[in-house]
């Protein structure tokens, strides 16, 4: 059965939220304020300090250090490169501040190189980011699950004026993730904390069936009076060794749409986020041949999607049906084969690796540039992945 943190953003989420969460599950808080004060930041004081929030007992981060400059991605991730964590911390940690600043730089229209960081730029959203893959990496790199997020309302004060909540480089990284508004005039989700959550969960919805564990509270700093601010995450393991998820699948049946459409169709519909999308031969009014076009979604995209059909398609109507779906726990990854990178689509049943699939569109690739059989391309990436991967099975289990 598979180890996982469910994130109950009831309250929004930032990342000192974040990371106090993760220390309340038992953490040594002086052991992890020794590990972080060794990042090459000035004068850097951290400490994991017992609060409360509306009665519930929580830990609430306390960062100082020396007068920062604005930075560059560049030079952030040269502060995160030359530190002493692991390899997967820093990939990690490089990860999400990059998303930040990619959300900034479409939001204020300009290449990322160009961006004076102001939400990540300062240390203590560093130490944030950092510090939460490296406790992630302690737990063992536990699957993360997240519920939906708490945005808050209103406007808040920044250094470009006034913004509405959610502000929009937040609200730019929170694409295809369930939000909603308690009513709380506040900004809820930072964008540190929208990015780290985005970047790590691999699932968005209400609690699974677990067996509970720990529960760590981590308290923002504003104090709200009518919810606790706190973010409270949930460590556990899944009762079934399987994903299950909400899921809608949108159905309509066609007898007058050119076949050839058909592709173009397809295509859009999975590049806008579809899970699945699938033809279906059927017979329809005065047996007249058709075809229903089945598409399985996440529910925050059925707008998204119903309009896309209803553009590209000459249907009139879609049938929406709620499910639920059941799934093996899975990830890509990378393999080297021939000088190229392949993509390879791992999945897991109790932890354990249960297949592993090569991407055709790679290998195809692949086959085309060296003059080889596809078959001979594919059989290659299956035995590098077994060789190179196969490995990561005794770390998951």
């Amino acid at each position: 059965m598979s180890k996982i943190l469910y994130f109950d953003c009831f309250s929004g989420i930032s990342g000192d939220m974040f990371l106090a969460a993760l220390l309340d599950l038992g953490f040594d808080a002086a052991e992890f304020e020794r590990e972080m004060q060794r990042l090459p930041i000035r004068d850097l004081k951290i400490k994991a300090v017992k609060t409360e929030r509306h009665h519930i007992g929580c830990l609430q981060m306390e960062i100082a250090f020396a007068e920062q400059p604005l930075r560059h991605l560049e030079q952030i991730t040269n502060i995160i490169a030359s530190s002493h964590f692991s390899d997967w911390v820093k990939h990690k940690a490089m990860q999400v501040i990059t998303a930040i600043g990619q959300a900034e730089a479409k939001v204020h229209q300009m290449p990322i190189d160009h961006v004076h960081f102001h939400e990540i730029g300062a240390a203590d959203t560093i130490i944030d980011v950092v510090g939460a893959m490296y406790l992630l990496e302690q737990m063992g790199k536990p699957t993360i699950y997240a519920s939906a997020l708490n945005v808050g309302g209103g406007f808040v004060q920044t250094e470009h004026g006034k913004l509405p909540v959610p502000a929009p480089a937040t609200l730019e990284l929170l694409g295809n993730v369930p939000v909603f508004s308690g009513g709380q005039q506040a900004e809820l989700v930072t964008p540190t904390g929208a990015a780290l959550i985005t970047n790590m969960a691999s699932h968005f919805g209400v609690l699974p069936a677990i067996q509970v564990y720990r529960t760590g509270y981590g308290a923002g700093s504003m104090i709200i009076r009518d919810v606790p601010n706190l973010l409270r995450v949930i460590q556990g393991q899944l009762l079934s060794p399987f994903r299950s998820e909400e899921m809608l699948l949108l159905e309509s049946s066609i007898d007058d749409l050119n076949p050839e459409n058909y592709q173009h169709v397809l295509q859009v519909l999975l590049e806008l986020g579809a899970r699945d999308v699938n033809l279906i031969p059927c017979q329809m009014k005065k047996n007249r041949p058709g075809t229903i076009l089945s598409v399985l979604i996440d529910p925050p995209l059925r707008t998204t999607i119903e309009r896309a059909i209803f553009q590209e398609t000459t249907t009139l109507g879609i049938k929406a049906i709620r499910l639920e779906r059941s799934s093996l726990e899975r990830e890509s990854k990378k393999i080297l084969l021939r000088g190229q990178q392949i993509t390879i689509k791992v999945s897991y049943i109790d932890g354990v690796i249960h297949s592993m699939h090569p991407e055709y569109d790679e290998c195809s690739a692949l086959a085309k540039q060296t003059g080889l059989p596809l078959l001979q391309i594919q059989q290659e990436a299956f035995v590098a992945a077994h060789d190179q991967l196969g490995r990561d099975e005794a770390r998951r289990s």
